[in-house]
């Protein structure tokens, strides 16, 4: 499963997501009803269908936040970005010794599934690009990286 949560996010983040993406879904009452009791008060709320999952993109307490929930109802995952300067320290510490050279993308997709947080991170070095996925204890590994012209 945290695969499965960690390539969504991965996805979400290079932007694959709105191809596969079904508009204006019809959203199943368990689904809508467990999004209320998790998020009440949101916002702006806009469903898509994404395999076998539903995502909400919507505003909660001054954020844009997107939730994944399961056909079922169970909510699979959250994300929303972040400041790069509101990354744990541990993190931050880390990003500073392995790539002390990187310009960091100051955006930062901030992913939580199974009580565990993520950060999904954009630096560049030279003529490469690495996304790289952080937990909050510092643990850093590439996810993706792609050479740049």
């Amino acid at each position: 499963m945290r695969r499965i949560i960690s390539a969504m996010a991965v996805a979400l983040l290079l932007s694959s997501f709105t191809l596969m993406a079904n508009d204006n879904p019809r959203v199943d009452q368990k689904v809508e009803n467990a999004f209320k009791k998790e998020f009440a008060g949101a916002e702006y709320v806009h469903w898509e269908k994404l395999n076998d999952a539903f995502q909400a993109t919507f505003n909660f307490m001054g954020q844009r936040l997107i939730a994944y929930f399961s056909e079922d109802g169970d909510l699979l995952s959250t994300t929303r970005f972040i400041y790069s300067n509101q990354l744990p320290y541990k993190v931050v510490r880390e990003l500073q010794e392995k790539y002390s050279s990187a310009e960091v993308n100051p955006s930062v997709l901030e992913a939580v599934y199974d009580s565990e947080t993520v950060y999904f991170i954009t630096v560049k070095d030279g003529h490469k690009e690495y996304l790289l996925k952080a937990n909050s204890s510092g643990s850093i590994s590439v996810a993706n990286k792609k050479r740049l012209n």
